[in-house]
């Protein structure tokens, strides 16, 4: 019945909402809206402009909806009062309990505000709830009930007295709708290319956006077992994962496919080489320079991974040719998967290593010798792999039994 409904509606609705609105809409995504706050801000640099940025959390909001206002905006967007009365009538007289671990069940309780979770319906139905989202002086990036509002000015002044006459716009707004926004993940950011002023801040929860690439960075550590000194050209070769400028690139080529398609929906700028101020590219000339190199696909991005991988000088060069999402030895133990990046990458908890972070005194191995990665696989009489550093590409059994056998330092 519901998809019956859902059906029926939908295209008026469609016709309806906000073009800020992406949020469960067709031909539409996160991502469009990301790219396209992205290209604004980058837009900004280039007109040498500040942005910032309120991003705006609602409590509980599907669970929030307020019946009786829903009625209104459904009669307001929908020419047929019979199907709005069903419709509402489907929200009414539901009831709910709560059941302890021990078993023991709560009575029932009457839901007088809300939309059912897992409903066919709830999405559209809260998209009509909100789509008289209240006009403001910056821009406004939607997401359902997640949003964000952006002002793009000179000064840090200028920022500051458009955000909080947004912000009072939209209090009143969802105070009027029986909304509520949750402070504690409210948030303001300011983007700018100022180092001088790298730690003002907006008289709001404002914070400092972290760098993506040291998160993933981490990730890559964590995943592959390397240590920290690994150069970050190595992580992803090790770990299978394909490195963020070029995934980057990808979705930004597969999306600037997307905005030439005829019968696009969807908010993402057309790619076009506009002229640039400074080096940093916005979506829309980034676009239009990627879309000669070839569609979007998984061998595009193979393809430019070995590219780039081609240029590399680092000692995993000599152990990993070609990189991709199945990096050598990556069905191994964890144990010797470990050790063998370790080895690979060049860096392990030698003496030599950890003289050189004042963990020891001394730089020696057991041999005599200064223990490095080198001298540990291809020339201690001790330790040495049994086939030197040809054995850790070719993987062979006795190679294996070593990588789990042997006191390696990593």
């Amino acid at each position: 019945m519901e998809r019956a409904i859902l059906a029926r509606i939908n295209d008026i609705v469609e016709s309806h909402l906000p073009q800020a609105q992406v949020g469960f809409r067709k031909g539409r995504s996160t991502v469009d809206q990301i790219i396209h706050l992205l290209h604004d801000i980058e837009g900004a640099f280039q007109k040498k402009e500040k942005v910032g940025d309120v991003y705006i959390d609602l409590t509980a909001a599907y669970d929030t909806v307020w019946h009786r206002g829903l009625y209104l905006k459904l009669l307001q967007m929908i020419p047929d009062v019979q199907l709005v009365k069903f419709m509402t009538l489907m929200l009414q007289n539901r009831s709910f309990y709560v059941t302890t671990s021990s078993r023991e069940r709560s009575r029932n309780r009457q839901l007088r505000n809300g939309l059912p979770q897992g409903s066919v319906l709830a999405p559209i139905v809260f998209n009509i709830y909100i789509a008289d989202y209240p006009a403001t002086l910056g821009n406004k990036y939607l997401y359902a009930d997640d949003s964000a509002i952006a002002a793009q000015v000179k000064t840090y002044e200028e920022i500051q007295t458009i955000l909080e006459a947004d912000i009072s716009t939209l209090c009143r707004y969802v105070h009027l709708w029986h909304l509520k926004v949750r402070e504690s993940k409210t948030v303001c950011s300011i983007y700018h290319l100022s180092t001088r002023l790298a730690k003002k801040e907006l008289e709001f929860h404002s914070v400092h956006t972290k760098l993506v690439d040291d998160v993933l960075n981490d990730a890559m550590r964590i995943i592959s077992g390397t240590l920290k000194p690994t150069p970050t050209e190595a992580l992803p070769v090790v770990s299978g994962i394909h490195p963020p400028n070029i995934s980057c690139d990808f979705q930004i080529l597969k999306l600037a496919e997307k905005a030439l398609q005829p019968d696009r929906n969807s908010i993402i700028p057309i790619p076009q080489d506009i002229p640039q101020r400074i080096s940093r590219q916005h979506f829309a000339t980034r676009a239009a320079k990627l879309l000669g190199s070839g569609p979007a696909s998984d061998t595009w991005m193979e393809m430019r991974w070995s590219d780039e991988w081609k240029d590399s000088t680092t000692i995993l060069h000599s152990f990993i040719g070609t990189p991709c999402p199945t990096p050598p030895g990556h069905t191994l133990l964890l144990k010797a998967w470990v050790r063998l990046n370790c080895l690979q990458t060049g860096w392990g908890r030698t003496q030599s290593f950890l003289k050189l972070t004042g963990a020891s005194t001394s730089d020696a191995c057991q041999c005599g010798a200064v223990q490095s990665i080198s001298h540990f696989i291809n020339e201690c009489p001790i330790f040495a792999a049994p086939h030197g550093s040809g054995g850790l590409v070719q993987l062979e059994e006795d190679t294996l039994n070593w990588l789990l056998d042997v006191a390696i330092p990593v």
